[in-house]
């Protein structure tokens, strides 16, 4: 008897020219710079439900005081404002509604001040102006130091000789807490002064910050990013979402002279010629097994010597305004030798933002984020309000109608809020951490590491998400043979400069062109 022979496997699905990892902003720029090139075989993959990954507006507050719409994510166009800005073309087309913040959140002069009492003081900005000429200093210590060095090492410099009154102390300290830690993520102990100050950000587009609050969210500038628009060519190219695949966990990227395999945890594979792995660098730093061959020995320790910063926010809803309503923000020291945890509120019922929300906005940095994301929203919740009694002893202060609190840093997908450069990270660290892989000397790249963290210049910021991915994508399409010359980037100027150079950014100049 003859015996049966097993059925032949199906035969494998063509392969794609790309496999795209992460459909955040730089997955999604990737994607639609492809499209805008005429390249379609290209996959998405992402383990969420949605797109947009740290771009994530969410719907909040209880529905009998009023249901509005926050940013879990990405909610300020840093050095937004001007034509330059790489999102502000998209703002442009959406008519999106935004705030101005005049000088940034750094903008001392823009916030009011609270005692550790819940008494207003500083009324003529004396501290505020003390507070700021330090930060000044700061930044002329950026172009004049022979050598990197932490930005609280530089502050205490600039601050030597010249300390603040006993009773101002702590509110000095709140302002410069604002001034560096708050935007990073990280205490003014880990933060690079070279690669922290300035901001490149701010230096080429502009110094003011535009808050979103249009309904639509910051999610809208990544939907008109994914829909194309602004390409060259005469038809506008078919939308990506039909070569999205959510829920798809990659665990093991392969690859060889010849291409890459993407594995997912529940057992598919999708072969292309190239991926482009946008995942956060924190993502990256808790898998080293995910590269296969693994990353060579320098391009991992460079990963581990870049930092994931953590930055939480928690809104919060009540019935009725219990705080002064005409403050769009302010600052409250501590009664403790530390910056307290609820340093920085932002009164989102302001006529300026959201009226009629009669909700707050508080952003933690390290090391109060890891402490609070630890917490359950029940015991965040009660944290919140027993702070703030203390804060405003005065006043009465019920249990918030409505909370949110996010969790970056708790987040399998992302590991942290954003990157930030620590003390101890250079320029050559960061190309080398950066730079594509190839399988041997010999072979083409086949796999190249993309996202905000990538982007040296301007990482930690949304359009530097965006302008990563276009790079990257552009690089693919070079190998491909779909453009004739290799892109040049903002992200790839430069960050640590001859004191020459930085003196030219300081008079005003341009490093971007």
């Amino acid at each position: 008897m003859r015996t049966p022979q097993p059925s032949p496997p199906p035969p494998a699905a063509p392969p794609h020219d790309v496999i795209i990892v992460g459909a955040g902003m730089a997955g999604v720029s990737a994607a639609s710079t492809f499209r805008r090139h005429g390249l379609s075989s290209f996959a998405l993959l992402e383990a969420s439900s949605r797109l947009g990954g740290r771009v994530h507006t969410a719907s909040f507050g209880a529905p009998y005081v009023r249901r509005l719409r926050v940013e879990r994510g990405a909610s300020f166009l840093s050095g937004g404002g001007r034509a330059s800005h790489p999102l502000e073309r998209a703002a442009r087309r959406l008519s999106l509604r935004t705030a101005r913040i005049a000088g940034g959140a750094t903008n001392l002069s823009g916030w009011a001040a609270y005692n550790a009492s819940g008494s207003r003081v500083d009324p003529h900005g004396r501290v505020a102006a003390r507070a700021a000429r330090v930060v000044a200093c700061v930044r002329w210590l950026s172009y004049e130091s022979e050598a990197d060095m932490s930005i609280a090492a530089a502050a205490a410099r600039c601050a030597a000789g010249r300390a603040a009154p006993p009773h101002e102390a702590a509110l000095e300290a709140a302002m410069l807490w604002q001034s560096f830690a708050a935007e990073s993520g990280l205490p003014a102990s880990r933060q690079s002064l070279w690669g922290s100050v300035p901001d490149p950000t701010f230096s080429w587009f502009g110094p003011d910050e535009w808050m979103v609050i249009d309904p639509r969210g910051f999610e809208a500038l990544l939907l008109e990013v994914a829909s194309s628009r602004g390409s060259s060519h005469a038809e506008r190219p078919p939308p990506l979402f039909a070569n999205v695949h959510l829920h798809t966990h990659v665990n093991r990227i392969s690859y060889s002279c010849s291409g890459v395999v993407v594995h997912s945890s529940d057992g598919r594979r999708y072969a292309a010629q190239y991926a482009l792995v946008t995942l956060p660098i924190g993502v990256l730093q808790a898998a080293p097994a995910l590269f296969a061959p693994r990353l060579p020995d320098a391009q991992a320790a460079a990963l581990r010597k870049f930092t994931m910063s953590n930055y939480t926010k928690i809104y919060a809803q009540w019935r009725e305004v219990w705080w002064d309503d005409e403050l769009d923000k302010w600052l409250v020291a501590s009664a403790a030798d530390e910056v307290g945890p609820l340093t920085a509120c932002r009164n989102l019922n302001h006529a300026s933002l959201l009226p009629g929300s009669r909700t707050l906005l508080w952003d933690l940095a390290e090391p109060h984020s890891s402490e609070w994301e630890a917490m359950d929203d029940r015991r965040a919740q009660q944290a919140l309000v027993a702070q703030l009694r203390r804060q405003f002893p005065s006043r009465r202060i019920p249990p918030p109608a409505a909370f949110l609190m996010t969790r970056y840093g708790r987040s399998p997908l992302s590991r942290g809020a954003y990157s930030a450069w620590s003390l101890g990270m250079t320029e050559e660290d960061h190309a080398t951490m950066a730079a594509p892989l190839r399988a041997a000397s010999h072979c083409r790249p086949r796999v190249f590491l993309s996202g905000e963290g990538m982007c040296a210049s301007l990482s930690g910021y949304a359009h530097a998400a965006l302008l990563a991915g276009r790079r990257d994508a552009m690089s693919v399409l070079y190998e491909v043979g779909r453009v004739r010359y290799r892109h040049k980037s903002m992200c790839d100027a430069k960050v640590w400069l001859p004191k020459d150079g930085r003196e030219a950014l300081r008079d005003g100049g341009s490093l971007a062109s």
